[in-house]
């Protein structure tokens, strides 16, 4: 039997939202009579705003907490760099 906690999993507020699926899709609606090139720009700035593709690059490959860990500090000195603050 399932507990509380398993059945009310995916309405978790602390779970991501992209991991329920919500958000993932960028949906554009065509207007009669509306270009296809407009559209296409249409859906390619929301893919862009809603960061589908780089989610998708994130998760192409498995990486490793050590692997994580160095590029998030890279991430910090690159931004301690830019800011003019000691590393």
């Amino acid at each position: 039997m399932a507990t509380f906690a398993q059945k009310n999993f995916w309405k978790n507020p602390r779970f991501p939202a992209r991991a329920r699926g919500v958000g993932l899709m960028a949906m554009v609606r065509v207007e009669p009579g509306e270009y296809i090139d407009t559209a296409l720009r249409r859906f390619k700035k929301a893919t862009q705003k809603a960061d589908i593709l780089r989610d998708l690059r994130r998760h192409e490959f498995y990486t490793g907490r050590s692997a994580r860990r160095r590029r998030k500090s890279a991430a910090a000195q690159r931004r301690r760099a830019t800011a003019g603050l000691p590393s």
